[in-house]
């Protein structure tokens, strides 16, 4: 008669048996003790003596954010760019086959310290007046290893007290942070939601307006202002909407030419690479530009409205589910959904009220929903790594709402959820025929390399962005001197605030402002084959310029 076994008395006889056969194959070792994670420094941030910094973010939201700091009573300060030489530190203390990101943020903040060091502090006082303000993740994205690797580098290059208040975002975020000092109340996020989408609009904006200035640095000097101004209005309390009116003011005054033929590139890919100016991503964003491209930027924004979308999907999993500690515990799922529902809808609803104070110029968001629809047959939406869900289901918005001529993703090199997403893009490229995708890694050095591709990749984006400008001209009947004379003579139309329509399947800025100033004009849409204007015309003065070339004697009798 068999008898049940108590767990106990199961896990014992596992236990033997795996000592016995581990005595018995001759790898019996001392008991293997796993990693826990180290213990916090417990010692509070002052206000009057700490100096917080950070890095790893957009450069207009880091100028912006240091007046939420300083509004708080922080004295806050951001970290040099990252260089080569940031990167050559960071893989000196960091672990091997760490992306570059964490080179470069690590190397960086490494750079910074020890200049501290060289002007007379020591370890320690660099310890008390100091820390660093970081945002952790996990998952298959190597960005959750952050911590582990900061710390590990910290206390190899002397400094294991140094203080990292951080900020979980896949788990939630401690808005308590008692160990490092640093509170993070309903009235500090209020604050830096404003600013983050005033930062979002203003970097969406420099990118609109920049490639089309007729003085150059006109746009890098009013984006200057601006970020000063917000900056101000964060640390004083000015009221962010009315701030941002006077920067729509100030931008309308940058003078701009929108017929000039430029391709829209969209980037996007890993969250800090994309969002990089500097030698991560060999300062893509304006060299694009200096090649003749208009950028078309992710924002932040975006991000983390993907980021509650993913937690709503997990909660909605659950919603009929029975409660399980290894899940919510003893969350109620349904108020939980409930709350990531009302808090995405009212983010859309702030970014949108701040976008019409900017003349809805800035672009807005997609529709998660829809963007999943589009990403079915392609990528499961419930393998989250990264941002690769995200980077497919994009790439096929931009194609069908004829958004972008040219799609780059950039990532750090062996960054698993970006070769995920480059799979399923090789799928997405073959149904979509009129697409142009590079992806590009980034390991800190190959940037002629990188560029090169690019550059070929540039080349047939510009060749879609003139034909499509010529037919969009052909389906008005109307010439590219025509439109210019009539924008001449109503400025108000080149306004660089002004939000230029978009007309269904065109996508660059260029024939669409043509389209509309075609219609103001009074000239009357004739449709085109796409393609037709060009290359039939082309074709034809090639057909003609061989003919007048031959002798009489070859010349067809039915050619003239």
């Amino acid at each position: 008669m068999s008898t049940i076994q108590s767990a106990a008395e199961i896990e014992a006889k596992v236990a033997a048996f795996r000592r016995a056969l581990a005595q018995e194959m001759g790898v019996e070792g001392p008991e293997v003790r796993h990693f826990k994670r180290p213990a916090e420094p417990t010692t509070p941030i002052s206000k009057a003596e700490t100096t917080i910094v950070f890095c790893a973010l957009p450069a207009t939201l880091q100028e912006v954010l240091l007046g939420v700091l300083e509004g708080l009573g922080y004295k806050a300060q951001r970290l040099p760019t990252p260089d080569q030489e940031s990167l050559a530190i960071g893989k000196e203390f960091c672990n091997r086959g760490q992306c570059n990101p964490t080179y470069y943020t690590i190397g960086t903040l490494l750079k910074f310290l020890f200049e501290r060091r060289r002007e007379g502090l020591s370890d320690s006082e660099i310890e008390e007046r100091f820390a660093l303000l970081w945002a952790s993740d996990c998952g298959p994205c190597r960005m959750g290893m952050y911590e582990a690797d900061m710390r590990k580098a910290l206390k190899a290059a002397g400094f294991p007290n140094f203080r990292i208040p951080m900020l979980d975002i896949a788990h939630g975020l401690d808005i308590n942070q008692e160990s490092a000092g640093v509170q993070m109340t309903p009235r500090v996020f209020w604050r830096l939601a404003k600013v983050a989408i005033a930062a979002d609009l203003l970097g969406d904006l420099a990118c609109q307006i920049r490639s089309y200035e007729v003085v150059p640095g006109a746009t890098d000097r009013a984006l200057a202002e601006a970020r000063e101004m917000v900056r101000v209005a964060a640390r004083e309390g000015l009221s962010i909407s009315k701030t941002m009116a006077a920067i729509r003011v100030k931008l309308g005054r940058i003078e701009v030419d929108y017929l000039r033929v430029k391709p829209r590139v969209k980037v996007t890919g890993e969250f800090f690479l994309k969002h990089a100016e500097d030698e991560s991503n060999h300062r893509l964003l304006h060299w694009l530009e200096a090649e003749g491209a208009e950028v078309m930027l992710d924002t932040v924004g975006a991000w983390f409205e993907y980021m509650i979308w993913l937690n709503e999907l997990k909660v909605r999993d659950r919603l009929f589910v029975k409660s399980d500690p290894q899940g919510m515990g003893t969350a109620n799922p349904w108020l939980v959904w409930f709350g990531l529902r009302v808090g995405k809808h009212f983010g859309e609803i702030l970014y949108t009220f701040y976008r019409a104070i900017m003349n809805m110029k800035p672009q807005g968001f997609p529709a998660m929903g829809m963007l999943d629809r589009y990403s079915e047959g392609y990528y499961e939406k419930r393998l989250i790594a990264g941002e690769g869900h995200l980077e497919v289901t994009k790439h096929i918005y931009m194609v069908r709402h004829a958004k972008a001529h040219m799609m780059i993703s950039v990532k750090p090199f062996g960054c698993m959820p970006s070769t995920i997403s480059d799979g399923v893009q090789a799928k997405v490229v073959s149904d979509l025929a009129d697409t142009v995708f590079i992806p590009i890694e980034t390991t800190g050095d190959g940037e002629v390399l990188v560029k090169s591709r690019v550059q070929m990749k540039l080349q047939e984006a510009k060749e879609k962005a003139r034909e499509e400008l010529q037919r969009v001209l052909d389906s008005y009947s109307a010439t590219l001197e025509e439109v210019r004379a009539y924008a001449e003579k109503h400025p108000e139309l080149s306004n660089a605030m002004r939000p230029i329509p978009h007309q269904r399947g065109v996508v660059g800025t260029a024939a669409n402002f043509a389209a509309d100033i075609a219609r103001r004009m009074g000239r009357r849409l004739t449709p085109v084959r796409p393609g037709a204007g060009v290359r039939s015309i082309a074709y034809a003065r090639q057909s003609l310029r061989t003919l007048l070339e031959l002798p009489p004697s070859e010349k067809r009798p039915d050619s003239v």
